[in-house]
Protein backbone atom coordinates (compact mmCIF):
# COMPACT_ATOMS: atom_id res chain seq x y z
CA UNK A 1 0.00 0.00 0.00
CA UNK A 2 1.37 3.26 -1.08
CA UNK A 3 2.29 6.04 1.87
CA UNK A 4 2.17 8.86 -0.64
CA UNK A 5 0.06 11.42 0.30
CA UNK A 6 -1.79 13.45 -2.16
CA UNK A 7 -1.94 17.45 -1.47
CA UNK A 8 -4.48 18.96 -3.45
CA UNK A 9 -3.97 22.81 -4.37
CA UNK A 10 -0.77 22.55 -3.86
CA UNK A 11 0.11 26.07 -4.90
CA UNK A 12 -2.16 27.58 -2.67
CA UNK A 13 -1.50 29.02 1.06
CA UNK A 14 -2.30 25.89 2.89
CA UNK A 15 -1.09 23.47 0.95
CA UNK A 16 2.27 25.05 0.62
CA UNK A 17 2.27 24.94 4.57
CA UNK A 18 1.88 21.61 5.02
CA UNK A 19 4.01 20.19 2.33
CA UNK A 20 7.72 21.51 3.90
CA UNK A 21 6.09 19.88 7.46
CA UNK A 22 5.01 16.56 5.66
CA UNK A 23 8.29 16.13 3.76
CA UNK A 24 9.85 17.66 7.24
CA UNK A 25 8.67 14.12 8.87
CA UNK A 26 9.70 11.85 5.94
CA UNK A 27 6.46 11.81 3.73
CA UNK A 28 6.29 11.34 -0.11
CA UNK A 29 4.31 13.97 -1.03
CA UNK A 30 2.65 14.13 -4.32
CA UNK A 31 1.37 18.14 -5.61
CA UNK A 32 -1.48 18.21 -7.42
CA UNK A 33 -1.55 21.55 -9.24
CA UNK A 34 -3.82 23.08 -11.97
CA UNK A 35 -1.25 25.88 -13.61
CA UNK A 36 2.02 23.45 -14.52
CA UNK A 37 3.91 27.16 -13.69
CA UNK A 38 3.41 26.08 -9.64
CA UNK A 39 5.40 22.53 -10.59
CA UNK A 40 8.73 23.87 -9.51
CA UNK A 41 7.46 26.06 -6.36
CA UNK A 42 5.75 23.00 -5.23
CA UNK A 43 8.38 20.75 -5.51
CA UNK A 44 10.89 23.27 -3.86
CA UNK A 45 8.56 23.03 -0.60
CA UNK A 46 9.23 19.37 -0.54
CA UNK A 47 6.75 17.55 -2.96
CA UNK A 48 8.70 14.35 -4.03
CA UNK A 49 5.75 14.26 -7.13
CA UNK A 50 3.46 16.61 -9.30
CA UNK A 51 0.45 15.64 -10.70
CA UNK A 52 -0.76 18.63 -12.75
CA UNK A 53 -4.77 18.55 -13.65
CA UNK A 54 -8.19 19.91 -12.91
CA UNK A 55 -10.71 18.98 -10.24
CA UNK A 56 -13.45 18.74 -12.87
CA UNK A 57 -11.36 16.61 -15.40
CA UNK A 58 -11.96 12.86 -13.88
CA UNK A 59 -9.25 11.67 -16.17
CA UNK A 60 -6.71 13.94 -14.20
CA UNK A 61 -8.15 13.20 -11.14
CA UNK A 62 -7.54 9.57 -11.34
CA UNK A 63 -4.10 10.06 -12.77
CA UNK A 64 -2.85 12.31 -9.31
CA UNK A 65 -4.81 9.49 -7.35
CA UNK A 66 -3.07 6.67 -8.92
CA UNK A 67 -1.22 5.15 -5.89
CA UNK A 68 -2.88 7.13 -3.48
CA UNK A 69 -4.45 3.84 -1.81
CA UNK A 70 -6.66 3.36 1.53
CA UNK A 71 -8.34 6.96 2.06
CA UNK A 72 -9.39 7.15 -1.24
CA UNK A 73 -10.27 3.61 -1.91
CA UNK A 74 -12.22 3.34 1.21
CA UNK A 75 -14.23 6.54 0.52
CA UNK A 76 -14.82 5.17 -3.47
CA UNK A 77 -16.11 2.10 -2.40
CA UNK A 78 -18.56 3.06 0.36
CA UNK A 79 -19.91 6.00 -2.43
CA UNK A 80 -20.15 2.75 -4.71
CA UNK A 81 -22.21 0.82 -2.26
CA UNK A 82 -24.55 3.58 -1.28
CA UNK A 83 -25.15 4.81 -5.41
CA UNK A 84 -25.63 0.82 -5.89
CA UNK A 85 -28.70 0.89 -2.84
CA UNK A 86 -26.26 -1.02 -0.55
CA UNK A 87 -25.57 -0.50 2.95
CA UNK A 88 -23.35 1.93 3.27
CA UNK A 89 -21.70 4.38 6.09
CA UNK A 90 -21.65 7.82 6.64
CA UNK A 91 -17.85 9.00 6.07
CA UNK A 92 -16.37 11.70 8.49
CA UNK A 93 -12.75 13.15 7.00
CA UNK A 94 -10.96 15.52 9.30
CA UNK A 95 -8.31 17.77 9.67
CA UNK A 96 -6.88 21.26 8.65
CA UNK A 97 -9.02 23.42 6.84
CA UNK A 98 -7.12 23.70 3.19
CA UNK A 99 -5.99 20.15 3.01
CA UNK A 100 -8.37 18.73 0.58
CA UNK A 101 -10.92 16.60 2.12
CA UNK A 102 -13.27 18.52 0.25
CA UNK A 103 -11.71 17.39 -2.94
CA UNK A 104 -10.85 14.40 -2.23
CA UNK A 105 -14.71 13.47 -1.63
CA UNK A 106 -16.08 15.71 -5.02
CA UNK A 107 -13.33 13.37 -6.76
CA UNK A 108 -14.61 10.62 -5.59
CA UNK A 109 -18.28 11.15 -6.81
CA UNK A 110 -16.82 12.33 -10.04
CA UNK A 111 -15.47 8.99 -10.05
CA UNK A 112 -18.10 7.52 -9.01
CA UNK A 113 -20.67 8.72 -11.56
CA UNK A 114 -18.60 8.24 -14.30
CA UNK A 115 -18.55 4.59 -13.77
CA UNK A 116 -22.58 5.08 -13.67
CA UNK A 117 -22.54 6.50 -16.35
CA UNK A 118 -20.90 4.14 -18.56
CA UNK A 119 -22.23 1.40 -16.81
CA UNK A 120 -25.61 2.00 -15.79
CA UNK A 121 -28.92 4.24 -17.31
CA UNK A 122 -29.16 5.77 -13.77
CA UNK A 123 -28.55 9.69 -12.87
CA UNK A 124 -25.62 10.88 -11.28
CA UNK A 125 -25.08 10.84 -7.35
CA UNK A 126 -25.68 14.47 -6.17
CA UNK A 127 -23.68 15.65 -4.14
CA UNK A 128 -24.92 18.32 -1.35
CA UNK A 129 -22.51 20.34 0.76
CA UNK A 130 -23.49 21.98 4.10
CA UNK A 131 -21.24 24.92 5.63
CA UNK A 132 -20.03 24.19 9.52
CA UNK A 133 -22.44 27.16 10.35
CA UNK A 134 -25.12 25.55 8.51
CA UNK A 135 -25.08 22.04 10.35
CA UNK A 136 -27.95 23.98 13.45
CA UNK A 137 -30.51 23.96 10.34
CA UNK A 138 -30.32 20.22 9.11
CA UNK A 139 -33.23 19.17 11.35
CA UNK A 140 -35.53 21.99 9.49
CA UNK A 141 -34.22 20.25 6.14
CA UNK A 142 -35.52 16.98 7.57
CA UNK A 143 -39.08 17.39 8.13
CA UNK A 144 -40.45 13.57 7.29
CA UNK A 145 -39.86 11.69 10.43
CA UNK A 146 -40.87 8.02 10.74
CA UNK A 147 -44.05 9.40 12.75
CA UNK A 148 -45.21 11.44 10.07
CA UNK A 149 -46.08 8.49 8.14
CA UNK A 150 -49.03 7.69 10.26
CA UNK A 151 -50.82 11.36 9.36
CA UNK A 152 -50.38 11.18 5.96
CA UNK A 153 -52.98 14.20 5.81
CA UNK A 154 -49.96 16.28 7.77
CA UNK A 155 -48.12 16.49 3.80
CA UNK A 156 -49.52 17.00 0.48
CA UNK A 157 -47.34 14.97 -2.43
CA UNK A 158 -46.01 17.37 -5.22
CA UNK A 159 -44.68 14.65 -7.13
CA UNK A 160 -43.71 10.92 -7.34
CA UNK A 161 -40.18 10.54 -8.09
CA UNK A 162 -38.48 6.91 -8.34
CA UNK A 163 -42.19 5.42 -9.57
CA UNK A 164 -40.23 2.59 -11.11
CA UNK A 165 -39.18 1.01 -7.66
CA UNK A 166 -42.91 1.73 -6.44
CA UNK A 167 -44.41 -1.11 -4.46
CA UNK A 168 -47.24 -2.84 -5.52
CA UNK A 169 -49.48 -2.00 -2.37
CA UNK A 170 -48.69 1.58 -2.98
CA UNK A 171 -50.85 3.49 -5.16
CA UNK A 172 -50.27 6.68 -6.90
CA UNK A 173 -52.35 9.58 -7.63
CA UNK A 174 -52.60 9.79 -11.36
CA UNK A 175 -53.05 13.66 -11.07
CA UNK A 176 -49.43 14.04 -9.82
CA UNK A 177 -46.22 14.27 -12.21
CA UNK A 178 -44.47 10.92 -12.31
CA UNK A 179 -40.50 10.40 -12.94
CA UNK A 180 -39.20 6.94 -12.87
CA UNK A 181 -36.25 8.03 -11.53
CA UNK A 182 -34.94 11.62 -10.06
CA UNK A 183 -36.07 14.80 -12.12
CA UNK A 184 -33.94 16.80 -13.80
CA UNK A 185 -32.67 19.87 -12.71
Amino acid sequence: MSKTILAVGAGGKFAGMVIPALAERGAEVRGFVHDAADADTVRDQGASEIAIGDLGNAASVAAALKGIDRVRDVLVENTERFAKGLPANNALLWGARGMGKSSLVKAAHAGVNATLARQTKSGPLKLIEIHREDIQSLPDLMTLSATSLDDPGQFSPQVVTYASRGHAWDTLDPSLPTFERMPPG
